[in-house]
């Protein structure tokens, strides 16, 4: 009998050490794993700082200069810059807040991208979208798409200039042609005969081989548009079931035509 429980006991042991092992080694690969939603770019990083000394020195150029070297050194999620509330002081002043989109458009790379600052009043949302070729249904990978809308208050932006949107995100499809937006809840607005807007996002979507696209899509349980229906043909992001403890989700389909 001692036999059997000392042979129980060495072979518990024995197990638990190996449960261990591997969850360390699980442990180590899932850290040194690299990330592409964060920025791990060291080379990426010094110039980051590099911005936002800049920023707080009060020279805006040197700092997109800074920003713009950074993204060059490989950054496939440069609208993770914008989640830094110092950097996204540039996008808060209308003089500067194009050049940074204009950076976001031509080096963003993945898709998924958040459109506010922590701290933006309104509610939150997810959009889930997925880009498809209107001719045969199937999903469009490396579709570039900006999306633009307004705040919670339906402002886009409240300087007296051209259009110049605030709150913006650039997403890139993966394999599946699918992306991801977490954004505010786009308030509603009057249009210029003085009619309720149905609360809605603006996008551009551009790939190769396909004609570019500009168009926007609304909200299945907006009020405006369930009293008066689809008048603008556009897309509409249908609003998925809430679990408890889960985000305001919504799923959208957008089409783009071959060339």
């Amino acid at each position: 009998m001692t036999d059997i429980r000392n042979n129980w006991k060495v072979s518990t042991g024995i197990g638990i050490c190996l449960l261990v092992i591997a969850y360390l080694l699980f442990e180590t690969k899932k850290s040194t794993k690299p990330q592409s939603n964060q920025i791990t770019n060291k080379l990426a990083l010094m110039y980051l700082q590099e911005a936002r000394e800049h920023v707080m020195a009060q020279q805006p150029e040197a700092a997109i200069v800074s920003i713009r070297t950074a993204c060059k050194k490989g950054i496939s999620n440069p609208m993770l810059l914008l989640q830094d509330s110092l950097i996204y002081t540039l996008v808060k002043d209308s003089s500067t807040r194009p050049a940074i989109r204009a950076l976001m458009e031509q080096y963003a790379e993945y898709p998924e991208a958040t459109s506010y600052l922590q701290g933006e009043p309104g509610t939150p949302i997810i959009v889930r979208g997925i880009v498809e070729n209107s001719a045969d249904k199937t999903p469009v990978e490396g579709a570039k798409v900006i999306l633009t809308h307004a705040d919670h208050k339906g402002y886009y932006f409240t300087e007296k200039t051209k259009w110049n949107p605030r709150l913006f995100a650039v997403v890139m499809t993966d394999s599946l042609g699918h992306f991801t937006l977490r954004a505010i809840a786009p308030g509603r607005y009057k249009d210029g005969n003085g009619n309720w807007v149905a609360s809605h996002i603006h996008y551009t979507i551009t790939a190769s081989n396909y004609t570019p696209i500009g168009s926007e899509f609304t909200f299945d349980n907006d009020s405006i548009f369930k009293a008066n229906g689809n008048v603008d043909q556009v897309a509409v992001a249908f609003l998925k079931p809430k679990k408890a403890n889960t985000s305001i989700t919504f799923d959208v389909t957008l089409s783009i035509n071959p060339m």
